[in-house]
């Protein structure tokens, strides 16, 4: 069985990035910051941060990038896709990337505008 489904919930480091291909699809990137709290041995709390790039398409890319902006809490419902290259020096590179299929609000009830639009944590397309 195979299995590839990337579920992060965090904070929004930056506005979602809107471009458009020319043949008419949207496409959305940004960046989420994940943080985690551990104790040390002494027991005092440390708190890391990591942050992912993700991309995501069409009405997805849309409503979030219309509908959420810096330091919004979101959740990505994504999976990882590998790309490889080769640059002009014959050096082969490897990345993942996070591409997201849907985005959650994580605002809380008064944070959110009655526009109708995404109400109460419904996903972003």
């Amino acid at each position: 069985m195979n299995f590839n489904k990337v579920i992060l919930g965090g904070i929004l480091a930056d506005d979602v990035s809107l471009k458009y291909l020319e043949s008419g699809m949207a496409i959305g990137t940004g960046i989420i910051s994940v943080s985690e709290e551990k104790k040390d041995k002494q027991g005092n709390k440390i708190q890391s941060t990591s942050n992912f790039e993700f991309t995501c398409f069409g009405e997805t890319a849309i409503i979030l990038a219309n509908n959420s902006k810096k330091d919004d809490r979101i959740v990505i419902d994504s999976k990882l896709k590998q790309e490889k290259w080769t640059d002009k020096n014959n050096k082969e590179h490897v990345k993942l990337k996070i591409v997201a299929s849907q985005a959650f609000s994580c605002k809380a009830k008064n944070e959110i505008e009655d526009d109708g639009i995404n109400p109460g944590g419904l996903p972003f397309g």
